[in-house]
Order: structure tokens, then C-alpha cells, then sequence
């Protein structure tokens, strides 16, 4: 590639192919407990680099927002304010889905940047309801385009969490958003019955819905057996897993 572009500074296939490449490198990189920052912005550089050659298609502003989305969660992690890379990818997702409308993913991958953005609210002391909202909103465009990928249902459930996390602030009760996040898990695993991350998470949203009817004094043996049967399905399908929860 780098012959390609020393040959070819123009030639836009190669600096595509470097982005993906160097992504691919941070993911690998963020796998071995190493820094993937300079990878990454090495692959938003590439990603810019052939959008102004001409690859200003769909995929490429997916890819690139994707990658944003990774930097953030890097600058999150050490502290930094993400929020304004979170920012860029969902204008960069906004690109995408206006070249390619009925493109599912982006609507998905969109959400997860505004929930990105919700979260970050919460650290830095601001409201996360409408950035959530906005979440809610293209993950549900996403299903509306392709309701049969079982992590597109998985995904919105982040939201429900984040959503059921901000309502005792405002006095709401969170059972509403507890429950939604039951029934789009449950319709991931009908879609995907071996999907263990959905079992485990969903086990995790009963152990609340219990937890929560206990606070409240009401009966909460129903969301505790539930939780049980999700948490056996997990070990069932994966029992190398067991040593990792003792």
C-alpha cells in the first residue's frame, strides 16, 4: 500500500485500503490491553484522505464514523470529554444514511453514537434524555429496515438501561424501560436461540426488575427466577464461563 501511495499519492482504492487496515490494527490492539489511539486516528486520517479522492460512498462514512466512535470510547476511557468525537460520527452516520437511506446499520451504528453521547451527559453532570432519546430513535428506524438481526435488538437495550438509569432522577419509575429491554432481548434470542450475550444480558434486566420489586416491597421472585433460567442457559452453552464468574 504505501508503494501504491508513493506511486500514486491520488490513488484513492489504496488509501482506503490502508483505513481499514490500520482499524483493524486498533481493534486488535485494544484485544491486547495496548493503546489502539494511534492506529485509530491514523485510519480517521486514511478514511479522509479517500473521501477527498473521490470514495465518498456510504461504507466508507460508516467505516469512518465507526472508527470515531472507537476514538471516543478510547478518549472516555482516559477521562477525556468524548462527546464531540461522538459528535463527528454521528455526523458522519448522518453522510452514510443519506447516500444509502435504507441502509440498516447506519441507523443502528448511529444509535449507538447518540447513547455514546447520553452516557458521556452522565459523567459530565448533564441531562442524557435527549441524546438517548435520539438513540431510541434510530435504532428503532434500523429494526424498521431489517427486523430480522437479533444485535440490532440486542443494541437498543443499552438504551433502555441508560434510559431506566436517568428516570429515578426524575422521580419516574424505571419498569417501563426494564421491561422494553426484556422484550427486545427476548425477540433477539428467537431470532438467534444460541445467542449467549442476549441470555446473559437479559438475565441482568430480570435480576434488576427483582431487585427493584424487592425496594418497592412487592413480590420479587418472579424476575429472580426468570434471571435464573437466562443465567443456566448461559452456562449451558458456554461452561468455560463458569470459572470466569467464580
Amino acid at each position: 500500500l504505501g508503494d501504491a501511495l508513493r506511486l500514486d499519492a491520488e490513488y484513492g482504492p489504496a488509501h482506503l485500503q490502508r483505513a481499514d487496515v490500520l482499524a483493524n490494527l486498533g481493534e486488535f490492539e485494544t484485544a491486547q490491553g495496548l493503546d489502539p489511539l494511534p492506529s485509530y486516528e491514523r485510519s480517521v486520517a486514511a478514511y479522509g484522505e479517500a473521501l477527498r479522492r473521490g470514495h465518498d460512498v456510504a461504507g466508507v462514512y460508516n467505516n469512518l464514523a465507526t472508527v470515531q466512535v472507537r476514538v471516543g470510547d478510547v478518549e472516555a476511557a482516559k477521562g477525556v470529554d468524548a462527546r464531540p468525537r461522538y459528535r463527528t460520527a454521528v455526523e458522519g452516520f448522518g453522510e452514510a444514511i443519506r447516500r444509502k437511506p435504507d441502509q440498516a446499520d447506519s441507523y443502528d451504528n448511529r444509535g449507538t453514537a447518540w447513547r455514546r453521547i447520553g452516557e458521556a451527559e452522565v459523567k459530565w453532570n448533564a441531562d442524557p434524555r435527549e441524546a438517548l432519546g435520539r438513540a431510541l430513535t434510530d435504532h428503532g428506524s434500523a429494526l424498521e429496515r431489517n427486523p430480522g438481526i437479533a444485535s440490532h435488538w440486542a443494541n437498543r437495550v443499552a438504551v433502555w438501561i441508560r434510559l431506566a438509569e436517568a428516570e429515578p432522577a426524575s422521580g419516574s419509575h424505571p419498569g417501563t424501560q426494564y421491561r422494553k429491554a426484556v422484550e427486545d432481548l427476548t425477540e433477539a434470542l428467537r431470532l438467534d436461540p444460541g445467542y449467549v450475550a442476549a441470555h446473559r444480558a437479559r438475565g441482568a434486566v430480570l435480576l434488576q426488575i427483582g431487585e427493584t420489586a424487592a425496594l418497592r416491597g412487592e413480590d420479587p421472585r418472579d424476575g429472580y427466577r426468570r434471571a435464573l433460567e437466562d443465567f443456566e442457559a448461559v452456562v449451558q452453552e458456554t461452561p468455560a464461563s463458569v470459572a470466569a464468574l467464580l
